[in-house]
């Protein structure tokens, strides 16, 4: 087990199989993350499906190494794996295993299907036509089986048959098909179908049984009877009201309320009250009358219960019937009442009985059971097919997972990004190298502001995307230049699509050394420009106020020469004028006694400050100069150091959902890396020279300092 050094973090070697089997046994402390969000990752959707194996949006650990584990069970040649190639050699395969045997065994089938039998190796883009290829096939392993599978007419007219009584299913291309429960229940309702209708049928040499008591014509009498069984129940209900009070006859009878409140316009009305009305005039000796006397509404049905029914029933001519003789015709007829209820397999019942026999008893169920089995086996293949993708998927992707969440070399490798990299951002002259997606910006900036570091949040839209995107990236090196909420600019991400970018939130920190020195001084010059905006502000409003004075005295006064003047004449003028002149020769000297108060006030400040300074010799100037960079400089240079090395970018991970156990710390290398501005073409002309100024300005600064505190040592150990 070999680890490496990575920034400032010591991370696990990850290079070859051998290498990813020792994660099996390291530390979870160790990883330097171990839980991440799928979402933040740039890889295929599919595999990253497959490691989560709770599907819930998220790997860990645990999940990882029982992906390592399953991958390197089934390898027996782990040679490739570094590569991270989606095409695996069959002899690669692990054999010697059940479940890889299967495995093996699936790929010399694909590639036997696809015509490539003689190649010793199998891609994922092999298995994906293999599967394509099924899709368009009758039997293609998802369990149903469409009419135009079969190639004869009669089993395909029994499918139909089958799907015109159960509810069909779609298979994989959306064509309606039958399932083996859908045959399944189809068989059965036609066997229970048949068996119920036999029960029907007469006994050799009969013509009638207690089932059918009146033989083929049983069928019409039921008929006949359940149209007017209610009518004839409520007769009699009333013809027994009738004999316990005779007198009700009128209220219940033929004449009742609702004929006599109909409209004797209106037809339609008339047929609905006499078919709310009873059947016969109810009477005491319960006889119902079996002629055209009955309510007309219901005389045909009467006269056909009494031909199919009640004299076939009684054996005679029934011009009336007794309640006796009504019970005696139902109770006939109660066993075929009690078989139709029991009625079994009325699904298929459209189909009839002839039909039914001939779907039992031919060779097309027994076909369409053949297909169903094949297309179970080509089901079992695609199950193994997914399992050989898996596998392929593993050995593709596997390694560089495991180097982009058990160790993280490829975020520290200029050539490459890391998985959760998501592009690049260009904006201000620079390039911003290091981006990662922000599903939710408010919690992000939360654990950003932490990480010491200056944080731009960028939203991303395309035209062709309705969705927008935002990334966090960090500045890591230079300066804060420009960036700000609301500027605009590129952003390219690791596919090469390029959305249009704004800054919607800023964190800031000190960018770089030289920023976090020179901020002191930034401060101060604000400072200060602000106490000499606000003093010279303060000075002209009073100037400003006495002008104001004056002007309002000089209008005073010819206000009121122009007022007296017409009364008082001359002389008054003349006097009023004289006051004005008077009130403005005030305030002028009041303005001239102020700005000469003022004008004495800095002359003795400046005369302090000159003659604090003559008390001076140079060398006490520039000591007290050197003395008040060091008091600032020195404590400024040592908070800056401090605050630029806590700078952690594992807090823009955590941010996204990571669980990260290092810190991120960075050093020059990967400062100058995320943060980038680009040189111009070697040989360009009209460029802008070398910064020399600034760098000689800051080599002063820090001479200056460095004087500064030899003077302090010197002076120090003089006194001692």
């Amino acid at each position: 087990m070999h680890f490496e050094r990575y920034g400032r973090t010591y991370q696990l070697h990850i290079r070859t199989a051998d290498d990813l089997a020792q994660v099996l046994g390291l530390d979870d402390a160790l990883w330097m993350a171990t839980s991440a969000p799928i979402s933040g990752l740039n890889c295929d959707a599919e595999f990253l499906a497959l490691v989560d194996l709770d599907h819930n949006g998220r790997i860990r650990a645990d999940e990882m190494r029982t992906a390592i584990a399953w991958l390197l069970a089934g390898l027996a040649d782990r040679s490739r794996l570094a590569e991270g190639t989606d095409e695996l050699a069959l002899s690669a395969i692990d054999d010697s295993r059940l479940a890889s045997q299967r495995l093996r065994e699936t790929a010399e089938y694909i590639l036997r299907t696809i015509g490539s039998a003689s190649e010793g190796s199998i891609s994922v883009a092999q298995i994906e036509g293999f599967r394509e290829g099924l899709d368009s096939c009758p039997i293609n392993g998802d369990g149903v089986i469409t009419p135009d599978a079969p190639g004869d007419e009669d089993t395909q007219r029994f499918i139909w048959d089958v799907m015109s009584c159960f509810e069909a299913q779609e298979d994989l291309t959306g064509r309606a098909g039958i399932t083996q429960e859908t045959l399944d229940r189809f068989l059965a309702a036609a066997a229970a179908h048949l068996a119920w209708r036999a029960r029907t049928e007469l006994p050799p040499g009969a013509d009638v049984s207690d089932l059918m008591p009146l033989g083929e014509r049983t069928p019409a009498a039921y008929r006949a009877l359940q149209a007017v069984r209610q009518k004839v129940e409520g007769f009699y209900a009333r013809c027994r009201v009738v004999r316990f009070n005779a007198r009700a006859a009128e209220r219940i009878g033929i004449g009742a309320h609702e004929v006599h409140q109909a409209d004797l316009s209106n037809p339609a009305a008339i047929d609905a009250a006499l078919a709310r009305a009873p059947l016969a005039e109810p009477n005491a000796d319960g006889i119902l009358p079996l002629d055209d006397s009955v309510n007309p509404v219901f005389r045909d049905a009467v006269r056909e219960f009494r031909t199919a029914a009640a004299e076939p029933m009684l054996g005679r001519e029934v011009p009336t019937l007794s309640r006796q003789e009504w019970e005696r015709v139902k109770s006939t007829l109660t066993p075929y009442g009690d078989w139709l209820a029991a009625k079994e397999g009325g699904e298929v019942e459209r189909l009839g009985a002839d039909r039914l026999r001939e779907c039992l008893e031919g060779p097309y169920a027994r076909a369409v059971r053949g297909m169903l089995a094949a297309d179970r086996e080509v089901a079992e293949r695609l199950g193994q097919a997914r399992e050989l993708k898996k596998l392929l998927l593993y050995h593709q992707h596997l390694l560089r997972l495991a180097n982009n969440f058990v160790s993280f070399p490829e975020l520290y490798a200029p050539a490459r990004r890391a998985m959760f990299e998501m592009g690049a951002l260009v904006i201000d002259g620079r390039w911003f190298e290091f981006a990662v997606k922000v599903e939710d910006r408010q919690r992000h900036a939360e654990l950003a502001r932490t990480s010491g570091m200056f944080v731009i949040y960028a939203e991303l839209t395309r035209v062709d995307e309705a969705d927008k995107m935002t990334v966090a990236a960090p500045v890591t090196s230079g300066t804060k230049g420009n960036l700000c909420v609301g500027k605009r600019g590129i952003f390219y991400d690791t596919h090469g699509r390029h959305y249009d970018a704004r800054v919607v939130e800023v964190i800031e920190n000190p960018v770089s050394f030289r920023e976090a020195l020179v901020s002191p001084f930034v401060r101060l010059g604000r400072f200060v420009a602000g106490k000499i905006e606000a003093v010279s502000g303060s000075a002209e409003k009073q100037v400003e106020a006495q002008l104001g004075k004056v002007t309002q005295g000089v209008q005073a006064g010819i206000q009121e020469a122009v007022q007296r003047a017409p009364a008082a004449g001359e002389q008054a003028a003349q006097e009023s004028a004289a006051a004005a002149a008077s009130r403005a020769s005030a305030s002028r000297r009041d303005l001239l006694i102020g700005a000469s108060v003022s004008v004495a006030a800095l002359s003795s400040a400046f005369a302090f400050v000159t003659s604090a300074l003559s008390d001076l010799t140079p060398l006490d100037v520039l000591y007290g100069l050197l003395i008040i960079a060091v008091v600032v400089c020195v404590p400024t240079a040592i908070v800056a150091a401090f605050k630029l090395r806590r700078r952690d970018l594992s807090a823009l991970l955590e941010g996204c959902g990571w669980a990260v156990n290092g810190r991120m710390r960075l050093d020059r290398v990967q400062r100058l890396q995320f943060t980038r501005r680009p040189t111009y073409p070697v040989g360009a002309t009209g460029t802008p020279r070398k910064r020399w100024l600034e760098a000689l300005v800051a080599l002063l600064l820090l001479a200056l300092i460095a004087a500064a505190c030899a003077l302090v040592a010197l002076q120090a150990a003089a006194a001692f």
